[in-house]
């Protein structure tokens, strides 16, 4: 298995394309950046001024995709959403096994398409992952929340998960590779609007990835630039459910 820590220079690779950014709306919720497709990524709470000289539509994707290596979180999320906007419209998933899901229902539907696979299992949740409260007891859940971060007493409940579901914003903050480190025995899902859709992502040990893929591009900036959150943004997208590498294996269940 590759580095964790190296998942950015795959990231990075992946998105080093000279097409412009065409648009960039940083929503009260959640910043979009578009070029070939949508790129979305969480924002973490504003404070004080931005860190940068507008405008970055025009710039290459590829130059605000490096911020995504940065530690001051808001660029850091730009970067995220830049790196979506270049790597989403060329991905080429396998999504033999997996789910499309549209709809209000759809963040919890995600966890009830999983459950078959999760019972008599212990499971974990890192990070702020929206409709993951609907696992509660249905299974044996050894860490629910992590909001982010690796704090120690979550460190020895986190190598005892058979399976682990990580939100999109631990790409953002830098503890996903930590997180992937603990979780070497693990099932690991990547789940969040912001995953990258990049096949490669099994290098690291993560099985499976639910992302979202945009219906209507116009409606998605519009309700980002208007503030919306989760909620309000999810009537312009899909989720879908991709599993990678071992989950392809034949001991996969087919819902």
């Amino acid at each position: 298995m590759a580095r964790p820590r190296e998942i950015y220079d795959l990231l990075l690779d992946g998105a080093a394309v000279n097409l412009p950014a065409t648009e960039v709306v940083v929503g009260l919720h959640y910043s979009l950046c578009c070029g070939s497709s949508a790129g979305i990524s969480p924002n973490p709470l504003l404070r004080g001024t931005v860190d940068w000289r507008s405008p970055l539509s025009g710039r290459p994707l590829a130059e605000l995709a490096g911020w995504l290596r940065e530690f001051d979180p808001q660029r850091a999320a730009l970067g995220l959403a830049a790196v979506n906007a270049a790597l989403n419209s060329e991905a080429d998933m396998v999504y033999e096994g997996g789910a499309l899901l549209r709809g209000g229902a759809a963040r919890s539907g995600i966890f009830d398409w999983f459950l078959p696979r999760l019972r008599g299992r212990r499971v974990a949740v890192c990070g702020r992952i929206a409709g993951a409260e609907s696992l509660i007891g249905r299974v044996e859940l050894c860490r629910f929340p992590c909001a982010g971060g690796v704090d120690p007493a979550a460190e020895a409940q986190l190598e005892e998960a058979e399976w682990l579901f990580i939100a999109d914003h631990t790409l953002i903050d830098k503890t996903l590779p930590r997180l992937l480190e603990l979780a070497a025995g693990a099932t690991v899902v990547l789940c969040g609007p912001a995953v990258p859709w990049l096949d490669e992502l099994q290098q690291f040990g993560i099985d499976w990835l639910v992302g979202m893929e945009a219906d209507d591009p116009a409606t998605l900036r519009s309700l980002i630039a208007e503030g919306g959150d989760l909620t309000a943004i999810e009537r312009a997208f899909h989720y879908r459910i991709v599993p990678l590498g071992r989950a392809l294996g034949p001991q996969r269940v087919v819902a």
